[in-house]
Formats: C-alpha cells, structure tokens, sequence
C-alpha cells in the first residue's frame, strides 16, 4: 500500500473511524462498567484527532490524503455521534427538550455539511486562505465536549447525578450550538474576503 496512505498518522485518524460503531454498541446496548469503557475509548478517540495532525507534522509524514482523510474522518464522526444524541435523547429528556434538543442537532449538521462546502469554495476562490478560525476551533472542541457528556449521561447511575448533568450538558449544549452558528458565519465571511481578494488581484 502506499506509504502516504498507510502511515502513522493516517492509521491513527483510521482507527477513529473503527472505533465509532463499538463505542456506540456499548454505549447503548450493555451495563456500566461497558459504559464507562465507552467513555475512555472515546476519550481516546477525541485525544487522537488533536494527535494525528500534531504527529502528522512532528514526524514528517504530513500528506495530501492525511489533509483530506483527516477532516473526512471528522465530519463522520462527530455527526455519527449526534445522530446517536439525536435518537436517543427521549431516553434521559421530556419529550418537549428533546424535540427542541433534535432541532438544533439538525442544524448543526447542516451547519457542517455548509462549512465543509464554504471551505472547499474559499480554497477554490484563493488558494491556501481556507485556514481553521479560532472560534471554529473553539466550535469543533465544544462540539467534542459535548458529544462526551452526553455520553456521559448515560453512564450516570443515580437520579439526582443524572438530573444534575442534565441540566450541566443543556447549558453547555447551548453554549456549543452558539459557536457553531457563529463559527458558520465567520467561514462564510472569509469566503466572501478570498473572492474579493482574488477578483482584486486578477
């Protein structure tokens, strides 16, 4: 196989992907303690995308596919786990939060699906200006946050802890979902920028 495909940090970014199905198994279908086994392998999962990159550079194996395959990998899985959230919220939430809960995991997949395509065109508009933005990191990160507590409601055991990180996680859902439009209009922003730039300099 070829070597900028088969290298570490791509075998790293890959094995995010495999993890996704068993964490969810074991998340939903078995007791605690597979539960919080769930939790570390996520914990794992959400380390090694702020790994791979890091290696990526670090080792010299930084690649064109890895640039592709590593926010591909992210979008998969950070949507695959809002799904999850999306069809198991009634589990731990009236039925009136979760609705509103579902609404905006809706919007915020779609809020992925129209960076992802405003990144692709702002790269197309002028090359090398679809940079990362600070608040779209800091989206991304409480989005990560986010997906761990939630899974993390599930694992607890008492009525009054659940309650309580219930009521932890619908704050800082709203909090995440805020970033998440504004992280979305600040993408637009600079695509709007690139195709200024690149129709000056023409």
């Amino acid at each position: 196989m070829n070597r900028e495909i088969a290298n570490i940090p791509n075998t790293i970014t890959l094995s995010r992907l495999l993890l996704i199905p068993i964490i969810l198994f074991m998340n939903y279908f078995l007791g605690p303690f597979w539960k919080l086994i769930s939790l570390f392998l996520l914990f794992v999962s959400l380390a090694a995308d702020l790994l791979d990159g890091y290696i990526a550079r670090k080792i010299g194996q930084a690649t064109r596919f890895g640039q592709i395959f590593d926010p591909v990998t992210d979008f998969i899985t950070v949507n695959s786990y809002y799904l999850y959230m999306f069809f198991t919220l009634g589990d731990l939430f009236s039925q009136k939060i979760a609705m509103g809960l579902r609404v905006v995991i809706v919007a915020v997949i779609v809020r992925y699906i129209f960076v992802a395509i405003t990144v692709k065109r702002t790269d197309d508009a002028y090359p090398g200006y679809a940079k990362a933005t600070i608040i779209g990191k800091c989206s991304s990160g409480s989005q990560m946050l986010i997906i761990l507590f939630f899974m993390s409601l599930r694992f607890a055991s008492t009525f009054e802890s659940r309650e309580f990180m219930g009521n932890m996680f619908l704050a800082a859902f709203t909090v995440s979902a805020f970033l998440a439009v504004t992280s979305a209009i600040n993408y637009h922003h600079r695509y709007l920028q690139a195709k200024l730039i690149a129709r000056t300099s023409s």
